[in-house]
């Protein structure tokens, strides 16, 4: 990451495989000198989802996170649904719009309108499903994975193999549906060569 601001905003699926993996660190060590911001719509979310069983084991982390400021919950002024509305159609809307999209638009108008107020800063969304990283690019959102997550971690030396990355990424492919390890960057040996 560069040296200018970073306003990085990850989505429920990210969040939830690397905090109820317990990797919740490679995630916020993304950019260690930032926060991660989250949507109010993808934090309602979480909280919805830490509720079920299967991921409930992320409860305690994810409010520990949230009271330690490593992860700012951003407010959703009206501004931000005239901007999805613009992709999404005039009859989007919060409450019956689509619920399951919801986190992700949200999370990209939010990119859109930071870029919009701070032309200089380096705005990224983080965002594993491929529908939502399409809609993003093509709004000129970048965009990382999971496994963007995992190399940085690699570049960072909190991971030193291959075999390291893939048990992280099994462990991730626990709480998501991810791309298999082979597939992705990671499987790459040139990643864990150190220079």
């Amino acid at each position: 990451m560069s040296s200018r601001s970073s306003f990085i905003i990850a989505d429920t699926s990210v969040l939830l495989c690397f905090i109820c993996s317990n990797n919740e660190t490679l995630l916020i060590n993304f950019d260690p000198q930032r926060v991660i911001y989250v949507p109010q719509a993808v934090a309602d979310e979480m909280e919805r989802k830490l509720t079920d069983r299967q991921f409930s084991c992320g409860s305690l982390t994810w409010n520990t996170l949230i009271s330690s400021n490593r992860i700012h919950i951003l407010e959703e002024p009206p501004t931000l649904l005239k901007i999805v509305r613009g992709w999404a159609g005039v009859r989007f809307s919060k409450e019956g719009g689509l619920a399951k999209n919801l986190g992700e638009y949200m999370a990209i108008a939010h990119c859109i309108e930071q870029s919009q107020q701070n032309p200089h800063h380096n705005i990224a969304l983080i965002i594993d499903d491929g529908g939502g990283q399409e809609l993003a690019r093509k709004r000129q959102v970048k965009t990382f994975d999971s496994a963007y997550v995992i190399a940085r971690a690699v570049q960072l030396k909190q991971i030193n193999t291959r075999s390291e990355a893939k048990n992280v990424w099994e462990q991730l492919n626990k709480f998501g549906i991810l791309d298999p390890f082979d597939r992705t960057i990671l499987n790459d040996p040139r990643l864990y060569r150190q220079t």
